[in-house]
């Protein structure tokens, strides 16, 4: 009801000053009006952070922290690999206007799947350990958001509050096995975590041009590149684009939709599974803690509806985001508090993208005047209009 008011009170205003928003029937290129707006916002908030610190070389420091040197881009792609596979999984749920904010229970979960087969089968060597490792987080990824797919496909309870829900009891799982038989006695503070897994079970690193980052971010490219392919090319990616446009078309057209709609958000769990076993495997994090994750589900749902649920945009914005926080990073060493540099200058960006996309799809459009007209009955002709001028001058 009040947003109901809201709106007709937001569309009143307009109307007295002459505008109208207005839907366009051909939207335009979204991801290059996210990339301006991500751009505008950048250069807003750089020249908001100069004023507000009054250091000369804020920029430089900044500059120096990103992209200005081989350790800041080490910091970005570090920071990139775990979004790339979360911003996937909440893409594929996309595909189907499916909502799994459940990415991060999903990480987490696939990352007790890695932990778990790690620590019972230490003898085994590095390669088929970690294709078991991985192989475990994806099915315990996807096994985590059985219940509010089959929910939301046969029930039609909202998977938004389903997935929601569990990531809050995949953090109380988390903290019941971290401070069991597994525990870290070294583990100190709020932080809990078990022990390190073995070296064997460790992705290695890569260095490129002298530029150190995480293998977990050529595994997600090529999990991109995969499902871009899976989406694009076979029967099953043809249902999803149908039904992802029409439910109703896609059941004229005999597919099975619910069982579509549980197939899709099984594959989203899984792919997030996978995210946390390899930033487990790969990151500087080889264990099983709260420390694993940083909002890195929350996040990737922010990159998945940046790129617009495409797989290889899904890469690029997740470069994008951690560029965002790795100068979140660098503002903090110069004496600006946490919270603005790592949450202020992140959703103040993402906004400006959102603004970005609502101009893509609606307009701003300023409605003319329309002249007063009298009823065809009233209406005088011009010679009548003088005659009776005139003949009322002469009486």
């Amino acid at each position: 009801m009040i947003k109901r008011e809201s709106g007709r009170l937001g569309r009143w205003a307009m109307g007295c000053l002459g505008w109208r928003l207005e839907q366009r029937t051909e939207p335009r290129n979204q991801t290059a009006h996210r990339l301006a707006a991500i751009v505008v916002g950048v250069v807003i908030a750089l020249i908001a952070v100069q004023l507000a610190i009054g250091d000369e070389d804020a920029f430089n420091r900044i500059y120096r922290g990103t992209i200005g040197s081989k350790r800041g881009w080490s910091n970005i792609l570090d920071l990139a690999a775990p979004l790339v596979l979360t911003g996937l999984a909440a893409a594929v749920a996309l595909k189907l206007r499916r909502w799994n904010v459940g990415v991060e229970g999903q990480f987490f979960m696939g990352a007790f799947a890695g932990v778990a087969i790690a620590f019972q089968l230490e003898s085994m060597s590095g390669a088929p350990l970690l294709a078991l490792m991985f192989a475990g987080a994806a099915l315990c990824g996807a096994a985590w958001i059985a219940v509010p797919a089959i929910a939301r496909a046969y029930l039609n309870v909202n998977e938004i509050l389903t997935t929601l829900m569990l990531n809050f009891v995949a953090i109380l799982f988390l903290a019941y096995i971290a401070t069991g038989p597994w525990r870290n006695p070294q583990s100190q503070g709020s932080i809990l975590a078990t022990r390190d897994i073995p070296e064997q079970a460790r992705l290695p690193g890569v260095e490129v041009a002298a530029v150190e980052f995480s293998s977990g971010l050529l595994l997600g490219i090529a999990v991109a590149m995969v499902l871009w392919l899976v989406f694009r090319s076979t029967t099953f990616g043809y249902m999803v684009r149908t039904v992802g446009g029409s439910e109703q078309a896609g059941s004229y057209a005999g597919i099975n939709v619910r069982l579509l709609s549980v197939a899709v958000l099984l594959l989203s769990g899984g792919v997030a599974g996978v995210a946390g076993v390899a930033h487990m495997t790969g990151g500087d994090t080889n264990a099983y803690a709260t420390s694993l994750s940083n909002n890195t589900g929350y996040l990737g749902i922010a990159v998945a509806v940046l790129a617009g649920g495409s797989f290889p945009v899904v890469v690029f914005m997740a470069g994008v985001i951690g560029a965002i926080i790795s100068a979140g990073s660098a503002l903090r060493l110069l004496d600006v508090g946490s919270e603005l540099g790592s949450f202020g200058l992140t959703g103040f960006i993402l906004l400006m993208a959102a603004i970005g996309e609502g101009l893509a799809n609606y307009r701003l459009r300023r409605e003319r005047p329309e002249r007063e007209t009298l009823p065809p009955g009233d209406q005088a002709s011009p010679a009548a209009a003088a005659g009776g001028a005139g003949g009322s001058r002469g009486t």
